[in-house]
This record gives C-alpha cells, structure tokens and sequence, in this order.
C-alpha cells in the first residue's frame, strides 16, 4: 500500500516556470525607442530560472521588439500608457544555438506615473515554440517588466523631437503552475527501489528472529 500511494505522490509534481532577465542600457543592450520607426528593442541577458530545465545564463540573449501602436497620457488620472502591436520575444540559450523559447506577445503595453522616471510593461506570451516551451503554459504571463527611464514619463517622450529614449530594464517570464508526469521508465525505476528496500527490510527481520 505504501508503494501504491508513493507512486502516486510522485506520478506528477507541479511547478511554477520563471525565468529573469536584465536589459541595462550600456549604448547595445538594454531599452531603447526609436520615434521615426517606432520601434522598441529590448535586449539582455538571462540572469536566473526557477522550475524549469537550467538554461545557460552567460551569453544568452533575450531580446524584445514591438512596434508603437499609440500612447494616451491621462493627465487628470496622472498615468501615461503606451500600446505597442506585432510584438516579438526571443530567448536563445548561452550556446547561442538552442531557442529556448520565442513567439508573440499580445497586449504589450508601458505604463507608469505621468512625470515619473520609471514604468512597467505587461503582456501575454503566445503561440511560442522552443526547448522549454513544455515548462510554460499558453498563454503564459510577461510580468514585472520594470524600465528606469532615461527620460521622464508622458505622451511627449515618444515624439520625434525627443530623439527617443532608453532605459534600464528588469524582467520576468512566468507561467502558471504546470503538472508535470514522470516518464515511466522513470517511475518504475522508483518502484523497484522502494520494493527492493522492503525486501532488505523483511530479510532483516527474518534473520533477527
């Protein structure tokens, strides 16, 4: 009965995929927007992962692209939001082969304090492929994007005549809790171990009497 249960304890485990990077800005990596295109690079390093397979963390590269799709500065409500379309995220492993993952991110927008120096982005990663793309659930959650700003938050900042900015950046990719199953091979090898050392047990018994 005891091996019973214990195989069942183990024939699924749950975990919480993460994977943190940071984008600072050093004139290549990091944040920056270019007005007359639109367009928004991030791009950094892989600094930790939680729960899922251990990447290569030096050398990696992760790297986010958008395009502006339109910003509202709310000055009543004091906040500024930026919404950003054909959004794009690639993870490549520190060999500089292996994809880790890639694919759309829906709904990205900035927002933060009008007048402020920092600001978040969210999204929502989808339709993504790659070596660790059974460790995350679809749609799984783009969060905790935290930029510090070379310039200070609102609608003006991403005209042209601002020339753009950069910033430093912060990040999370995470899923909900996924259940994993153990491969059989794996699970039968469990089994055996455990009946193995309640045969060594009995045996034992049976020679102190």
């Amino acid at each position: 009965m005891l091996f019973v249960a214990l195989l069942g304890i183990s024939a699924s485990v749950s975990a919480y995929p993460l994977l943190t990077f940071n984008a600072l800005y050093d004139g290549n990596s990091g944040f920056s927007f270019d007005p007359v295109s639109g367009q928004m690079i991030i791009l950094g390093t892989l600094t930790s992962s939680t729960d899922v397979t251990p990447p290569t963390l030096a050398n990696s590269v992760v790297e986010l692209t958008a395009d502006l799709f339109g910003v509202s500065d709310t000055t009543y409500a004091g906040y500024t939001v930026a919404d950003f379309d054909n959004a794009w995220l690639s993870i490549i492993d520190g060999d500089g082969v292996t994809s880790l993952l890639e694919g759309d991110v829906a709904g990205l927008m900035m927002y933060g304090t009008t007048g402020g120096t920092s600001a978040s982005m969210t999204g929502d990663f989808t339709n993504f492929s790659g070596s660790l793309m059974n460790e995350f659930q679809d749609p799984a959650d783009l969060f905790a994007l935290e930029l510090n700003l070379s310039g200070v938050l609102n609608e003006a900042l991403f005209s042209i005549d601002t020339g753009g900015f950069t910033a430093d950046v912060y990040g999370n990719l995470s899923s909900d809790f996924v259940t994993r199953v153990h491969e059989p091979g794996m699970l039968l090898l469990f089994g055996l171990g455990l009946a193995a050392l309640g045969f060594s047990s009995s045996a034992r018994r049976v020679t102190a009497k």
